[in-house]
C-alpha cells in the first residue's frame, strides 16, 4: 500500500503567505489537468496584497502564469532592492514592526539574502539565488526557507 503525502494550506485573509498558499493549489490543480481552476487560483495568489513580504517571489510566479510577466519582473526586482537595501553592519536595536523589534545583524542579514534570493530566483538567476540562500543559512543555520529553497536549487 503507497503513502500519501499531504500538504494543507490554511487560507488566512490577513496573511501575506495566501499568495504562497494559493499558488500552489494552483499548481496542483494544473498538474490533475484543470487548468480553469488552477487559473481562477494563480488570479487569486496575484491579488493577495504581499506588502513587505518574501512571499511576492509566490504572487510572481502565479503573475507568470497568467501571462503578466512584467509584474512579476517587477516583484521580483522589488524583493532583490530590498533585500540589499537591508542589509546592516552594526548592532541594531529598535522597535519598529511587529517581529522587527530587537533583531540582531544576523538575524535582519538572512532576512535580507534570503529576500534577495527569492528575487534572483524570480529573476531567473539561479547562480546568485543560491549564493544569496547560503549566505542565509550560514548567518543564521535555523532558517528554513534558505534550507528548503537550498534543497530545491541542487
Amino acid at each position: 500500500m503507497s503513502q500519501l503525502n499531504h500538504q494543507v494550506f490554511l487560507v488566512d485573509e490577513r496573511s501575506p503567505r495566501d499568495a504562497q498558499a494559493y499558488y500552489f493549489i494552483g499548481e496542483a490543480y494544473e498538474k490533475m489537468g484543470q487548468r480553469s481552476k488552477a487559473k481562477s487560483y494563480y488570479k487569486k495568489a496575484s491579488e493577495v496584497d504581499t506588502k513587505l513580504s518574501f512571499c511576492r517571489y509566490w504572487k510572481g510566479l502565479a503573475l507568470e502564469k497568467l501571462g503578466r510577466k512584467a509584474e512579476a519582473k517587477a516583484l521580483y526586482d522589488a524583493l532583490l532592492a530590498e533585500g540589499k537595501g537591508a542589509i546592516v553592519e552594526d548592532i541594531v536595536s529598535f522597535y519598529g514592526a511587529e517581529g522587527t523589534s530587537s533583531l540582531t545583524v544576523e538575524g535582519i542579514n538572512t532576512m535580507a539574502y534570503r529576500m534577495m534570493g527569492f528575487g534572483y530566483l524570480g529573476l531567473g538567476d539561479k547562480a546568485e539565488a543560491q549564493k544569496c540562500f547560503d549566505t542565509a543559512l550560514k548567518l543564521k543555520n535555523d532558517n528554513l526557507w534558505a534550507k528548503f529553497m537550498l534543497d530545491i536549487l541542487k
